[in-house]
């Protein structure tokens, strides 16, 4: 059973978690239509080679490629990890701040990217948005309730049915191979 995460073949059991390309997408839909406009976007990509980086990727750019005033200024590696994100922000920012919204495949990696903004005084000027959405103390909903992300899309954890699903499997019960959890936007 695959949980979250694919793998380049058909050759599994069953896959359960969210679809990141419609995440991907979201998150480009929801970037247009905040800047209404015009916008310049870094993405702040997670491991680069894992299904969700690709896909989250990949619904992004279908979206705004054909975007007028658009402009995705860079796409860059943050391994899923806030301290990576960030450390690579401040490289950027160093050289230019030409950022109108960074798009981080986890909210990690946009507080990470937030607080190189805060280093380069320039975090007000820009808007961040993230994935996961996790309750708890500085995690993905409390970062939007205080206003540091604009938004973060949740990512299902739902342990209860990836159990489920184990247990149908196990039972010889029919299941499902492809299982989604939805997803859903806060801002």
């Amino acid at each position: 059973i695959m949980v979250y995460k694919k793998i380049g073949s058909y050759k599994y059991t069953a896959f359960i978690g969210a679809d990141n390309y419609k995440i991907g997408q979201d998150a480009g839909n929801y970037i247009l239509n905040m800047m209404e406009s015009s916008a310049r976007i870094l993405e702040i990509r997670g491991l680069d080679g894992s299904t969700p980086a690709l896909e989250r990727h990949k619904g992004l750019m279908d979206v705004v490629k054909d975007a007028p005033n658009i402009k995705i200024v860079g796409s860059i590696d943050g391994g899923w990890l806030q301290k990576s994100a960030m450390d690579a922000m401040d490289s950027i920012l160093s050289v230019s701040q030409d950022i109108d919204v960074v798009f981080a495949q986890n909210d990690r990696m946009a507080m990470g990217a937030y607080m190189a903004a805060q280093k380069h005084q320039c975090e007000t000027k820009m808007k961040f948005v993230g994935v996961d959405a996790l309750p708890g103390k500085n995690y993905g909903l409390d970062l939007v309730m205080q206003g540091i992300l604009d938004a973060s899309f949740i990512y299902p954890t739902e342990g209860d049915k990836v159990i489920r699903l184990a247990m149908d499997i196990l039972g010889g019960l029919p299941y499902n191979k492809d299982n989604e959890l939805s997803s859903a936007l806060v801002d």
